[in-house]
Order: structure tokens, then C-alpha cells, then sequence
């Protein structure tokens, strides 16, 4: 009987932790990276720190078509697409499509 149970518990336990590790978190829809350049240039329209060129590590410096386009091709959920609807005027109301 004692077999039988820790059986059933290493099942669960392994079903745990594999459905924790799955997929980004927080992901609110379709990732087109297509929308990267556009989202970006509205960024930068509202002036909004985001759609500012950022600094690598090594000093160099990558845009944020660049940065945008790299992130979703590495499976992290950004929504560009989010940023493009209208009624995303402010940029305290882009964070607002990640959560």
C-alpha cells in the first residue's frame, strides 16, 4: 500500500511542477512581430521610455524593433499588438496588457 501511494505522489508532484514550467506567464495574446516596428514608433509617439533604444551589456546599443522582434523569437509574451489598440493612450496603460 505504502508503494502504491508514493507512486500516486511522485505522479502528482511530477504534473506539478511540469505545468508550472510550462508557457511565458502572463501571456495576453498573439505575438506578431510584424507589430514590433509600429508598437515601437507609438512608444516612441507618447514618450514612453519603452520604445527608446536600449544599451547591451557590451555598450552597443539595439533598437526597439530590434529588442521587441528578439524577444518573441526567445518565447517571451510582449504583445505588441496590445500597444497598437486604441484605447492605449498613456504608457502607464501598456503595462496594464502584460499583467
Amino acid at each position: 500500500m505504502k508503494k502504491v501511494l508514493f507512486f500516486f505522489s511522485f505522479v502528482i508532484l511530477a504534473l506539478i511542477l511540469s505545468a508550472a514550467t510550462c508557457g511565458p506567464k502572463n501571456y495576453k495574446g498573439p505575438d506578431d512581430p510584424e507589430n514590433c516596428a509600429p508598437a515601437c514608433q507609438k512608444l516612441r509617439d507618447m514618450g514612453c521610455e519603452e520604445g527608446e533604444d536600449l544599451v547591451n551589456h557590451d555598450g552597443t546599443r539595439i533598437t526597439c524593433e530590434e529588442w521587441c522582434v528578439d524577444t518573441l523569437k526567445e518565447g517571451h509574451g510582449l504583445n505588441p499588438t496590445h500597444i497598437l489598440k486604441e484605447e492605449v493612450d498613456t504608457c502607464e496603460e501598456i503595462e496594464d496588457g502584460r499583467e
